[in-house]
């Protein structure tokens, strides 16, 4: 009878023992297990070509000036891209749009973050009619369109992007639209830019100086003539000239300018 009463007390111990573990062990926290499950994984899965992409769309916020800053480029055709705010102003843009959607297709997270706090991280979303001065905290918005037929201006990608990583050089905290959880992404925003100026070839002629040979220039002045159907354009000869590079300058060839309605030829000194 003693010896079955041990026995109980041992059982009875190992039991409370057993409950006393499972009841004090570690918890670990649902959302911390799926954001490590995050980490290193595509945050754009389905993007996987960047030809694909026909489109970009930017919106971005000075804190200063308190106002937000729209950006758009789209694929007119295939390899010619367009300004639509500017009229349709052809963009030299191919490269830098590759680049910029070669970014998205292998973008990778690189950590989770815990806090939520959007304002913090800088990705508190921009939005048109919403955001004002005073707003702390906005980030730049990023759309990318693509696909094919009725479907190429479809969203392929859409990130807030935030502040940078103060230790880490080219890591950016950035953020899904809709979305609480922030993120930390190598990413280089200067791609992204809303400048008109960055998006255009800023050269008038795209020709190495080395091979002009000659420069013929053709003055006009316009007059604006009223006539019984309204009014219409006159175009009037300014002057003709013709140079030719010398050393480092320019040599005047020729001038012809106008007298009485005509062009003659001056005399040059």
């Amino acid at each position: 009878m003693k010896e079955l009463t041990k026995t109980l007390l041992f059982v009875a111990a190992a039991v409370l023992t057993m409950s006393v573990a499972v009841y004090t062990r570690p918890k670990v926290e649902q959302g911390s297990t799926q954001a490590s499950e995050e980490v290193g994984t595509l945050l754009f899965p389905d993007l996987t070509d960047a030809s694909a992409v026909t489109g970009l769309e930017m919106l971005s916020f000075n804190e200063e000036l308190g106002s937000l800053k729209p950006f758009r480029i789209e694929q007119a055709r295939e390899g010619e891209w367009i300004i639509p705010s500017r009229d349709g102003y052809p963009a030299d843009a191919q490269n830098r749009v590759a680049r910029a959607a070669t970014m998205f297709v292998d973008l990778k997270v690189l950590n989770v973050e815990q806090s939520a706090d959007h304002e913090q991280y800088g990705v508190v979303e921009p939005e048109l009619g919403v955001t004002s001065a005073g707003d702390q905290g906005v980030g730049t918005l990023l759309k990318v369109f693509g696909g094919s037929g009725s479907k190429s201006n479809n969203v392929l990608a859409d990130l807030i992007i935030g502040k940078p990583h103060k230790d880490l050089p080219g890591q950016y905290y950035v953020r899904r639209p809709g979305k609480s959880t922030v993120y930390r992404v190598e990413i280089d925003p200067t791609e992204l830019s809303t400048e008109f100026t960055d998006w255009i070839d800023p050269s008038l002629l795209p020709i190495p100086p080395t091979e002009i040979t000659k420069l013929l220039v053709r003055s006009y002045s316009v007059l604006i003539q009223n006539t019984k159907d309204g009014s219409a354009l006159k175009l009037t000869p300014g002057y003709d000239a013709t140079l030719e590079p010398d050393d480092s300058t320019w040599k005047l060839l020729s001038l012809r300018e106008p007298r009485q309605g005509t062009l003659v030829d001056s005399e040059l000194e």
